[in-house]
């Protein structure tokens, strides 16, 4: 198992904590959004590592741990390039359109992003909207009262997109924590809360000038991720010059070579966002051939 924030500040070391049952070798794989190695650390047993992102662009990526030939898990991670705030009512009536402002600050990137969208997604319903932008780095989107349903919460978040597509999606080149809302009857819009979480590598916090209170404490599950899905073994992998080497490919076509590791992204809790996260929450798992 691995457990890291799915948020990775740009430049800053991604710590990750393995988790193995025994003091077996591995070696930890950050894979780019075109499915190559940018960094790899190897370890034994149970620890926690540092992958240097020192030279890593923003984006999405996939942390890969890869144990005596065999992907033993899988988390999608981004590295941001913004920090991200949202803003939106914490419980609303029914019949009440939901508003969601995001603010962004620029980071490690200093140009606008190319789109910036919003997720509410719970088990059953996901709902994704494109928020415009209002002013300067301010956005809104606006979530339809029907596309949601009474008696039930949902997670809000919120993507900075580039111009470069991951798996068919806008790469993610930051993102922000999460929001709760929930839809009651006895609901109003008077208690917004100000989530403001971000990519964790500084600059503006995102504060604003309405009457929006500050959520204080965040819920650890919404910046981390644990990923214990193993694989069977499998007899045969993909080798270059001597060296094995991962192979991440989007799914198994007939035209692979026998035997060639692949793990295709499959929809997991998370897809909602993260099609526009570009996995995060993702599960990924292993097909064999």
């Amino acid at each position: 198992m691995i457990t890291s924030r799915l948020i990775g500040p740009s430049k800053d070391p991604l710590s990750v904590d393995v988790e193995m049952p025994d003091d077996s070798p591995f070696t930890l794989y950050l894979y780019d959004s075109d499915e190559k190695t940018v960094e790899s650390t190897a370890g034994s047993g149970s620890e926690q590592v540092t992958v240097d992102t020192d030279t890593v662009e923003p984006g999405s990526y996939v942390l890969a741990l890869y144990v005596d030939g065999n992907y033993e898990a899988i988390q999608p991670v981004v590295i941001g390039g913004y920090n991200l705030s949202v803003a939106a009512a914490s419980e609303v009536s029914p019949e009440t359109d939901v508003e969601v402002d995001v603010t962004i600050a620029e980071t490690a990137l200093e140009e606008a992003p190319a789109g910036v969208e919003v997720a509410v997604w719970n088990d059953e319903t996901t709902v994704r909207e494109p928020a415009e932008r209002i002013d300067g780095d301010e956005y809104r989107a606006t979530i339809a009262s029907d596309e949601l349903e009474e008696g039930e919460s949902y997670h809000v978040y919120a993507a900075a997109q580039g111009d470069e597509e991951v798996r068919g999606e806008p790469e993610i080149l930051g993102l922000s924590h999460g929001h709760e809302l929930t839809v009651d009857s006895d609901g109003g819009d008077s208690s917004d809360g100000d989530d403001d979480h971000s990519s964790r590598s500084g600059g503006d916090d995102g504060e604003r000038d309405d009457d929006r209170t500050a959520d204080s404490d965040v819920d650890e599950t919404d910046e981390t991720n644990e990923t214990n899905e193993s694989s069977d073994e499998v007899d045969e992998s993909n080798e270059t010059d001597g060296v094995q080497q991962p192979n991440l490919e989007a799914n198994g076509s007939d035209d692979e070579a026998d035997g060639a590791d692949s793990i295709p992204l499959r929809g997991g809790q998370l897809l909602a966002i993260v099609a526009l996260l570009a996995g995060i929450g993702l599960r990924l798992h292993k097909i064999h051939r």
